[in-house]
């Protein structure tokens, strides 16, 4: 009796499975689309959602303008469409700011709508640059991977170029510097294979030399080396191969007694940018006689003594306070000198010990560095200039004095070059940029201005 009762309602639910089954799949399907026909995105926008297929993502999440407002000018569903659902309330405040603002700059609304995918760090780098013609361009490197500051050089360039830059992998920042000193992008890539890292950022400061190409295919070839490499091959008029050789060789950095030193004294020229802080003063270039730096200051007795140039005088200042706590003792002596001072000075040499032997450690009037008020003669707690190589400070100068913009003028084994006898006292300003990089390649002042700039 008891098991007859039970048949109706199994069988009643046996009837109704199948149904009730057929109702939560449709709900299943139904629901979202309900919710989605809620939302207020255009009919356009919907359309385009419809055949994306993505209508329960859309659905699940509120409605978001600016995807609506990218579908409707793009008529497509843009790559990254997640990242604009994440635009909540309220961020959405924050987003009409940055239309307003790159509006103004002058982007049009479907590229406005295309940068706002980006990160607001990112949008704010935009709005800071100048207006770029490709937006798209910049979006999708920063998809790619490429910081904001190569994506911005990318949009900026033709589309072929940025194109060969991103399918041959070179540095981007480094790559616009070396086409805005004139080199072509195939020899770009040449020399991004043929270098080391080092060396093509190095390559990335100097100036455009066309004959680099051919020098540098010669095996054992240094970059660093190419201003020595270029003044051998010229001297001893030789191939690139025979330069190459001999200066890695050293044989260029010749002896300091085999030396003429009076011989570079030759095709003078009147130094046109007196008060320039790399100015080069040597055998070839002098100033006029009249010349006085119009900035000179006074030494005080805690630092030195006579006038240095303002910028001068007070990163000697840093210097020597720098110094002091590490326990040496530095002064600036012999400073700045008048070009009537040195030709009392050479005059002197030259009636004392002839003009051969003066011309090894004096310079001739005009021709001193003394004049532009960037250098000194400086000495440590020995009180002795001349014998400063033997001075606890010495080393310590050598290792940190380009920290403060100064380089040590006269170096030693390097007199072939500067035409002057090692002078270990000897200090000169060039600007902290400038000796930074004098001191990482180990150059005198003569190799970074030919490096840099072809003097």
């Amino acid at each position: 009796m008891s098991s007859r009762k039970l048949k109706k309602p199994v069988k009643a639910v046996l009837i109704l499975f199948p149904v009730i089954l057929m109702i939560a799949i449709g709900a299943f399907f139904l629901i979202p689309e309900y919710q989605f026909q809620k939302l207020p995105y255009s009919d356009a926008s919907k359309q385009v959602i419809k055949e994306s297929e993505i209508i329960n993502e859309i659905s699940s999440k509120p409605y978001s303008l600016l995807l609506d407002c990218v579908m409707q000018e793009t008529e497509a569903l843009p790559d990254n469409w997640k990242l604009y659902l994440a635009y909540t309330d309220e961020l959405l405040e924050n987003t009409k700011t940055n239309i307003d603002a790159l509006n103004e700059k002058g982007y049009e609304q479907n590229a406005i709508f295309r940068l706002l995918s980006l990160n607001q760090e990112d949008i704010q780098y935009v709005l800071d640059q100048k207006l770029t013609g490709q937006p798209f361009l910049l979006v999708d490197a920063r998809n790619d991977g490429y910081s904001v500051e190569d994506s911005y050089c990318l949009s900026v360039m033709s589309r072929s170029q940025a194109n060969a830059i991103q399918d041959a992998r070179l540095p981007v920042t480094q790559t616009v510097a070396l086409m805005d000193h004139g080199y072509s992008l195939e020899e770009i890539k040449q020399y991004y294979n043929r270098f080391s890292e080092e060396e093509f950022l190095l390559l990335t400061q100097m100036k455009y030399f066309g004959d680099l190409q051919e020098a540098s295919k010669e095996e054992n070839f240094r970059l660093k080396y190419f201003a020595r490499y270029t003044w051998y091959k010229t001297n001893k008029n030789c191939t690139w191969k025979k330069a190459v050789a001999d200066v890695n060789d050293k044989k260029d950095l010749l002896d300091e007694n085999s030396i003429d030193y009076g011989a570079y004294y030759h095709d003078i020229q009147t130094i046109k940018d007196p008060e320039n802080y790399l100015v080069l003063v040597d055998k070839q270039h002098k100033f006029k006689s009249s010349f006085v730096p119009g900035d000179l200051t006074a030494v005080s007795s805690t630092y030195g003594r006579g006038y240095l140039r303002s910028e001068v005088y007070k990163q000697f200042k840093k210097l020597a306070k720098a110094a002091k706590a590490e326990g040496y003792s530095i002064r600036a002596m012999s400073n700045y000198r008048s070009y009537n001072e040195q030709s009392g000075l050479y005059n002197g040499y030259v009636n004392a010990n002839g003009q051969t032997s003066a011309d090894r450690y004096s310079a001739r009037p005009g021709h001193s560095e003394h004049q532009s008020g960037l250098c000194f003669d400086v000495t440590g707690g020995n009180g002795s200039m001349f014998n400063y190589h033997n001075d606890a400070s010495y080393k310590w100068m050598l290792a940190n004095c380009h920290k403060y913009g100064f380089i040590q003028r006269y170096r030693k084994g390097k007199a072939a070059l500067t035409g002057y006898e090692f002078e270990s006292w000897q200090f000169r300003y060039v600007g902290i940029g400038p000796a930074a990089t004098i001191y990482e390649q180990n150059w005198i002042l003569e190799e970074y201005l030919f490096m840099i700039y072809g003097v």
